[in-house]
């Protein structure tokens, strides 16, 4: 039987013979042109496969792999989204060989990570990690064909945005939480103190200011570089020093070339966020995640009457479009202020 296509409802399915068998499999596609070129796709895989230039690979031995690609070819934080994505979906299955990593168990994770209350924005960008991940086995001959293909990601309409700004009293209930973290090394609390502090009084990113290193100061002119990579650019974006920042660097121990690091080595990111969560719970203030102290930065500069053009230049954005909830809330802040007035006619 000759390899060929064919329509089963609305969907093209494409039919082959491999080893004496008969096997078939949905192009998940209406265009007979799309599916065609996928039965082409599928032979010219099965003859690398005949010929020996597609063997199945070690999955620990290939994310090793994987994982020194995106450590040399992508930015810091990437590498540690890899990391970070490619652990949580190894620890949720037992996985020999590589071939063992289908569809199916791709469109599980996406459940079990829902179940874990993990938003589907958040499932999404990690569903990109690990489709680009399997990408790579194809081109590296390790894998005929990506599971991840035809894995979708979830559809959702964004809702009225919910900015979480946390307040002066709530910033410090969480940093007397970190003085009772007395099974932490004092070195510890300080840094993760420092951290926080650093994170409100510049909006960076966690992962910007887990990556601050020495050489990103200038000291003379209290600035502070961060650099991204995003769209195959790099950006550098320069943060002025506040006081309370300037403090926290002058009076930091330089141990190694990053500044936040206790030890040679940078915090990870997993440990700052659970110690952060663990924090906001104990000093029983309304949830809120790192990222809030962002929206505490970009919030409170907007209540102090800065536009949004001040404000999209200090968190890295390219225009004002995401910064007009921030000055909104300001011009709030303002009518209640005004509102508390109440001279009668």
């Amino acid at each position: 039987m000759s390899p060929t296509i064919y329509k089963r409802g609305n969907i093209y399915w494409l039919q082959w013979v491999e080893d004496g068998k008969q096997h078939r499999e949905s192009a998940h596609t209406t265009n007979k042109r799309v599916a065609q070129t996928f039965l082409g796709e599928k032979l010219y895989r099965l003859s690398k496969k005949k010929v020996g230039l597609l063997k199945d690979k070690d999955f620990k031995e290939f994310i090793k792999e994987y994982l020194e690609y995106s450590k040399t070819n992508k930015s810091k934080s990437a590498f540690d989204i890899d990391q970070r994505v490619l652990r949580n979906f190894t620890n949720l299955f037992k996985i020999k060989n590589l071939s063992e990593v289908t569809t199916s168990k791709l469109e599980k994770y996406k459940t079990i990570r829902l179940g874990q209350g993990v938003s589907k924005s958040t499932i999404n960008r990690e569903l990109t990690v690990l489709k680009h991940t399997l990408n790579k086995a194809v081109e590296w001959n390790y894998l005929e064909d990506s599971p991840g293909r035809f894995v979708k990601k979830f559809r959702y309409e964004k809702t009225n945005i919910k900015i979480r700004s946390l307040s002066n009293q709530e910033i410090d209930k969480l940093l007397k939480a970190l003085e009772t973290e007395t099974h932490k090394p004092e070195a510890m609390r300080q840094t993760l103190k420092d951290i926080i502090l650093m994170a409100v009084n510049t909006g960076m990113r966690l992962s910007e200011v887990l990556n601050v290193k020495w050489e990103d100061l200038d000291m003379k002119n209290r600035i502070v570089q961060t650099k991204t990579i995003k769209g195959g650019r790099l950006r550098i974006r320069k943060i002025p020093l506040n006081r309370c920042c300037y403090d926290i660097i002058t009076t930091s121990r330089k141990v190694g070339e990053y500044i936040f690091s206790p030890k040679k080595k940078p915090i990870t990111r997993d440990y700052v966020t659970h110690t952060f969560l663990k924090l906001v719970r104990k000093s029983r203030i309304t949830p809120a995640c790192f990222n809030d102290l962002r929206h505490t930065f970009a919030s409170h500069l907007g209540e102090a009457g800065a536009d949004e053009r001040t404000i999209a230049e200090l968190l890295g954005h390219s225009s004002t479009r995401m910064t007009w909830i921030y000055t909104h809330l300001g011009r709030e802040h303002l009518r209640k202020a005004v509102d508390k007035l109440d001279f009668s006619r």
